[in-house]
């Protein structure tokens, strides 16, 4: 359900940074919840609506694992969960690359 400009909460967070993988170490403990529960968020909204990954979102009009690929990332830690993200997306959305494509 998109909010009242027109994005997906999946968009929203992705550009907020939000991962979508699974993080066994972090700097420390609350990033650990914080990042789980984020990619929980991520996981719930692919699983109750994968045809999201193939919706530009409205503002960017970028596709969810585009929006991952413009996030804001520090360290080699958090560039490589962001790789993974972008990787992940395009896995669960392999349609979304014919797309970009053509």
């Amino acid at each position: 359900i998109p909010d009242r400009e027109g994005r997906l909460a999946i968009h929203v967070l992705l550009e907020a940074g939000a991962p979508h993988v699974n993080v066994n170490q972090a700097d420390d403990e609350s990033k650990t919840t914080d990042t789980a529960r984020q990619t929980h968020i991520i996981n719930t909204l692919i699983d109750a609506n994968p045809q999201s990954l193939l919706v530009r979102d409205y503002k960017t009009g970028l596709f969810p694992f585009m929006i991952a690929a413009t996030s804001n990332t520090e360290g080699a830690n958090e560039s490589t969960r962001e790789l993974e993200t972008i990787f992940r997306l395009l896995l669960e959305s392999t349609e979304v690359i014919s797309y970009c494509i053509q």
